[in-house]
């Protein structure tokens, strides 16, 4: 699998829209990808398979895509980037959601992982109350550490 650090703005945003277009992990069609994205159907096909070739969808000309198990994961973390910038530029900030969500988009393409997990702390710390958005740090690595509790496993304020 192709790191976050190896995708391009572009790349990010093709799975993103995969990712809002899947309904119940049905294909999505190129004609409703281009459509969404403004871009020529013959881009959407090649940006696809390039994707594809990193394993991060899985294309089948004529039937659509979906994403695999690790670009579902690569939109999960662009998904919690923009939920904690956006958070941020709301709540800390003061700016108005309509911005935020806009500038939020901009960001979270060049949002580092270690800056990522400070906001994640810091918005989690200020607001004082449990939220899935914070309680969904992604980091694929936990997942092959047999000690790892995901956070839904704990009550606020408790610890493990």
């Amino acid at each position: 699998m192709a790191s976050m650090d190896a995708l391009s703005e572009s790349a990010e945003m093709m799975i993103k829209n995969i990712n809002e277009l899947a309904s119940n992990g049905e294909r999505v069609r190129t004609s409703d990808l281009s459509a969404k994205t403004e871009l020529k159907p013959a881009s959407v096909t090649e940006m696809i398979q390039r994707l594809g070739e990193i394993g991060l969808v899985d294309y089948e000309p004529y039937h659509g895509v979906h994403l695999t198990k690790q670009g579902q994961h690569v939109a999960d973390v662009i998904e919690h980037r923009f939920n904690i910038l956006q958070r941020f530029l709301t709540d800390v900030l003061g700016v108005e959601k309509e911005e935020a969500a806009e500038v939020a988009c901009r960001m979270e393409h060049i949002l580092t992982r270690d800056v990522e997990s400070r906001l994640t702390s810091f918005l989690g710390a200020t607001q004082g109350k449990s939220s899935d958005l914070f309680c969904h740090q992604v980091n694929i690595d936990s997942e092959s550490d047999p000690d790892f509790l995901p956070l839904t496993n704990f009550r606020e304020g408790k610890t493990g």
